[in-house]
């Protein structure tokens, strides 16, 4: 039977996944109801006025005006819910067509090395090529240097393109976290999830992206050694965070 936390876990994953389509419910319900209280208000405005037809038109707007309130606050929070509900879309595209094109532009410059220099074998050897390329491309900065700490090592990883501290160690650690959450009830958990653990901050695919029961979590590791002569280890994706991860529940 899965826990309370696994059961909160799944229904905010949902209330996530699904927060575009509940905005535009709920921007749709605010405009009929926009409609209705418009109507409302104007009846009875209408009322007020035959009572007071010989008045100016200020004294008649300052007879009605607070009537017509409710139905102003709620177009504009229809409003919001609708122009939400778009945002959220506009932005997770743009997040997962980022994260993807990450993904796929590493595995093209993986197969374009594996051929120009080895065919289908010395996959190791390719892998380090392409850390090396990788981290010569984009080096890292005084900034990534400074989060190097006593004992770990500079790590990028490969994925989101960011630099972090850390040994192959903690990171093994941390994917064997993720995949005894995945075997132990939750049965998924986001790429966020797995960053946080070797204390890399979230990105915005994170929450898109992730592993189940049917894809775990497997790292690799390459090395390759920095202009000032320090070693960078390059950490890859064996299994790729998929989208709806959590979907099959």
């Amino acid at each position: 039977m899965p826990s309370i936390q696994a059961v909160a876990k799944q229904a905010l994953r949902v209330i996530d996944k699904n927060s575009p389509a509940i905005l535009t419910g709920l921007g749709v319900a605010g405009l009929v109801s926009t409609a209705y209280l418009s109507g409302k208000a104007s009846y009875k405005a209408a009322g007020i006025l035959r009572e007071y037809e010989d008045s100016t038109n200020k004294e008649k707007f300052d007879l009605v005006w607070r009537l017509f309130v409710p139905a102003i606050a709620t177009g504009f929070a229809a409003s919001a819910c609708i122009i939400g509900a778009q945002s959220l879309n506009h932005a997770r595209q743009a997040a997962l067509i980022s994260g993807l094109s990450i993904a796929e532009g590493t595995y093209r410059e993986y197969r374009d090395k594996n051929v120009s220099l080895f065919g289908e074998k010395n996959d190791e050897k390719v892998r380090d090529a392409v850390a090396k390329d990788s981290v010569a491309n984009f080096p890292p900065t005084s900034a990534d240097y400074a989060l190097v700490r006593p004992g770990q090592h500079l790590i990028k990883d490969q994925y989101s393109g960011r630099y972090f501290s850390g040994t192959v160690e903690t990171v093994r650690a941390a994917r064997n976290d993720i995949n005894e959450i995945l075997l132990k009830g939750d049965n998924y958990a986001s790429l966020n999830e797995f960053y946080e653990l070797i204390g890399l901050d979230s990105i915005p695919v994170g929450t898109e992206v992730g592993w189940n029961i049917n894809n775990m979590l497997d790292v690799n590791f390459s090395s390759t050694v920095l202009a000032e002569g320090v070693a960078c280890l390059v950490l890859e994706f064996r299994t790729f965070p998929e989208q709806d991860y959590a979907s099959y529940l």
